[in-house]
């Protein structure tokens, strides 16, 4: 099932982004242009929702990436350990009962089926971070603003952070959620790839 990746699209919440991008993204990159394939040589970063996507796609493939960074990120999912195991709950209950349905909503229901296949990847994160962070990126890198209304979510993912030990580097600048700042935090983030400092 194909789907515009929006703000909106409820998939783009549910882990299938993460899930493909290093199979379907990083391939085709891979392919078209001359790339370093290995962790020392990949840099990764996003904004806002995409900071969230970089979040678990690092930390579900940890020999990937030596260079994250998070630009304002949204670093908390409603994907915790207690709600994928509700939602898998309910869609195995779900399958049991549309598999005695009529073939019509058969077909309707598989079609949406697939939305819910990809939510482990958030399954598990503080281990699956610890894990990342055992062989740690050379750069993680978390840059938000003081007024950002993402803020205190950030806060708290710094702190999971430091609790576990994992090193990363923080850049706190005025302003809150705009262009303005990830144009900065992009410019600050660039000069660090790919270096031994």
């Amino acid at each position: 099932m194909k789907t515009k990746a929006l703000h909106v699209n409820v998939s783009s919440w549910l882990g299938r982004t993460e899930r493909a991008f290093p199979v379907e993204v990083m391939p085709f990159i891979e392919h078209q242009f001359r790339t370093l394939n290995d962790k020392k040589h990949r840099a990764i970063a996003g904004l806002s929702m995409g900071g969230l996507h970089t979040i678990a796609i690092t930390a579900n493939n940890p020999d990937l990436f030596d260079y994250v960074g998070l630009f304002s990120p949204q670093s908390v999912s409603f994907l915790t350990d207690g709600n994928i195991k509700s939602l898998n709950k309910v869609t195995r209950g779900l399958d049991k009962f549309m598999a005695k349905m009529p073939s019509l909503w058969q077909q309707g229901y598989d079609e949406k089926r697939p939305l819910l296949t990809d939510v482990d990847m958030y399954k598990d994160l503080d281990k699956k971070l610890q894990r990342e962070f055992q062989n740690p990126p050379a750069l993680y890198y978390i840059a938000i603003g003081k007024s950002d209304p993402l803020k205190p979510f950030v806060d708290k993912y710094r702190s999971r952070l430091s609790r576990m030990g994992c090193i990363y580097m923080y850049n706190e600048t005025s302003g809150g959620h705009t262009w303005e700042n990830w144009r900065r935090y992009l410019l600050n983030f660039l000069p660090r790839l790919f270096t031994n400092k």
